[in-house]
């Protein structure tokens, strides 16, 4: 995706200086592995506590971090979209990669700054208490708040709720897992350096339980049910 916009905006003036962002997680044994670039997030909605686990590579976060800005002035900030980190920007990028725990019940959103910029963090707290149980209404209704204040950008929403225990019992598989992962960071950098469709306005969501069934032998299925996971998306 990265070398993808780069050249495009290397090789066509119209495009100068284009870039996007990106959120991405790939859910695998009880965990998730959350990579991001510039300032689209991801947050959890675990019982009644909601957080963003993400951290935005922008310069109002900077600001806020060395103690410049308050988080109340931030809200009114004039450089809130004013991003340090983005693809297609320069011929790499660096992708900043955490892993979490991953328990039943949970709800993760991954959205662009369309959402949180128009939409307090409270607002979207309280949509995902009331509507998680429909995760397409909940999207909807998320579109429907950033517009109804002014909708000033595109906005991406993914909501997936995580409905059963995804552990990997012990065996060859949970090995090969183990295998896997110890080369995703690495992957994950390389993979984004190499063309692929950029997903709305920069927000993808994999859920790799799902996009590899087309691609291995039942055999090689990771323990996943249907229902391990429900998906709502507006973009």
């Amino acid at each position: 995706a990265n070398f993808s916009i780069f050249n495009a905006s290397q090789s066509e003036p119209t495009y100068a200086g284009m870039g996007t962002t990106l959120v991405m997680a790939w859910f695998y044994d009880n965990r998730m592995s959350v990579g991001h670039v510039g300032d689209s997030r991801l947050y959890r909605l675990r019982g009644h506590r909601f957080e963003q686990l993400t951290r935005d590579h922008s310069l109002l976060q900077e600001q806020l971090d060395n103690g410049i800005i308050t988080a109340e002035q931030a809200r009114y900030a004039d450089n809130r979209n004013l991003v340090t980190r983005a693809l297609g920007v320069d011929p790499e990028v660096d992708v900043e990669v955490h892993d979490f725990d991953v328990q039943i019940g949970d709800i993760l959103l991954l959205c662009s700054d369309g959402l949180n910029d128009m939409v307090d963090d409270d607002d979207i707290a309280v949509t995902l208490r009331t509507l998680g149980d429909n995760l397409a209404l909940a999207a909807d209704h998320l579109v429907h708040m950033t517009n109804a204040n002014g909708g000033r950008d595109n906005v991406s929403v993914i909501l997936v709720r995580v409905a059963a225990d995804y552990a990997v019992p012990n065996g060859w598989w949970q090995r090969l897992l183990a295998w896997l992962k110890a080369g995703y960071r690495g992957t994950l950098q390389n993979a984004l350096d190499r063309p692929k469709a950029v997903l709305g306005a920069g927000v993808v969501a994999v859920v790799l339980a799902m996009l590899a069934v087309p691609f291995f032998p039942t055999t090689f299925l990771p323990p996943f049910n249907e229902g391990t996971f429900l998906i709502g998306m507006r973009l």
